[in-house]
């Protein structure tokens, strides 16, 4: 056997402890025929994924036919015209209301950051970030059409940064609304709803302490207390010291979006009080209730499912409600979903004919 090592020899590298101790030179079509395949293994993981997506949707789907069984009579009631729809329009235009809040704090946030974006710009992104959020699982697909589309022109740490803030004053707003109405209920409130509040303050402290902590001076050791044992965590906290980091320098910022979120996150709840008062006329929550156990339901709706956890959303609403002495909720859930779609349909079609007129115009 021949040793001589020629031009398109590959040569051993005894010192070098890396893959194989091998360096090709001159040999591409060698190295790459060296390369195992992996097409059968990424087709593998797909048709795994799909299958899960289609196993979680039918999982949804079996649910929301379990809730609907057991509303018989509100469905009925339904069907029979005998709905009253002057709140269900009131529900509507209160969350119109929280969408057009919702867009207004992203474009503080993002143009807060020095984002060079125009405000017409602004409002075209969030418009589709509200329409991508209704399918993507976990209610996560307004985010993934910020990064997609604005990571490719701008500083991707700013626009995760933005996201990242947007997220936390949103999640703020909505525990302050369900703690202040648990507060003034306390006295004359169930045991239950006692213990959801109990529940929505000492989330909405650990929420406080871990934003405190994150903009303070101790983020940096707090963060090395993080087990590192995934490469997806490492990613994560690598990316939140960083939004942190960058948002250090406007705090004041943050404090007027979690005081936006709270006007909002207020109108959505007020939409399934509203929602409620439709199909339940004697025997829906009060707006109090409703506004301590309401941030609950809009919490499960970020779980990781598909379509923001259909199903899983509408049975623990119908669960939760009755557990508080009033009727199931699942239904409310149910329309208050088919509402959102409705709402986003008129703010995309409202943007598009906008941006026409704009376009002739110009």
């Amino acid at each position: 056997m021949n040793t001589a090592a020629g031009p398109n020899a590959a040569t051993i590298e005894s010192g070098n402890p890396q893959a194989g101790n091998v360096s090709v030179e001159g040999a591409p079509l060698l190295a790459m025929e060296s390369i195992p395949p992996r097409r059968s293994a990424s087709n593998s993981h797909s048709w795994l994924g799909k299958l899960i997506v289609l196993i979680l949707t039918a999982i949804g789907v079996w649910l929301v036919a379990k809730v609907l069984y057991l509303n018989q009579k509100t469905l009925a009631s339904i069907i029979a015209g005998e709905t009253a729809w002057e709140p269900l329009a009131v529900a509507l235009f209160c969350l119109l209301g929280n969408q057009l809040i919702c867009i207004c704090r992203w474009i503080v946030l993002i143009r807060a950051l020095g984002v060079n974006l125009t405000v017409f710009s602004s409002i075209g992104f969030a418009v589709a970030a509200e329409a991508a959020g209704l399918a993507i699982p976990g209610s996560n697909g307004g985010d993934v059409v910020k990064l997609g589309t604005l990571m490719r022109s701008h500083n991707a740490s700013m626009i995760v940064a933005s996201i990242i803030a947007d997220r936390m004053t949103g999640l703020l707003g909505m525990l302050c609304v369900g703690s202040l109405a648990g507060g003034l209920m306390w006295t004359t409130g169930l045991p239950q709803e006692r213990q959801i509040t109990l529940l929505t303050f000492a989330v909405l402290t650990v929420a406080l302490v871990t934003s405190m902590i994150a903009l303070g001076p101790s983020r940096t050791f707090a963060l090395r207390l993080i087990p590192r044992r995934w490469r997806w965590l490492n990613h994560l906290v690598a990316k939140i010291d960083e939004s942190a980091t960058i948002f250090q320098a406007h705090p004041q910022v943050l404090y007027s979006a979690t005081m936006i979120s709270i006007v909002g996150q207020t109108l959505t709840l007020t939409a399934i009080y509203q929602i409620s008062m439709a199909l339940y006329p004697n025997d829906h929550a009060s707006w109090g209730t409703t506004l301590l156990a309401g941030p609950w339901v809009l919490i499960s709706t970020a779980l990781p499912l598909p379509f923001g956890a259909l199903g899983v959303t509408e049975m623990f609403s119908d669960e939760l409600f009755r557990a508080l002495g009033h009727a199931g909720a699942g239904i409310t859930a149910l329309f208050f979903r088919l509402l959102q779609i409705f709402s986003t349909s008129i703010l995309v079609f409202s943007w598009l004919t906008i941006r026409r007129i704009n376009n002739l115009s110009g």
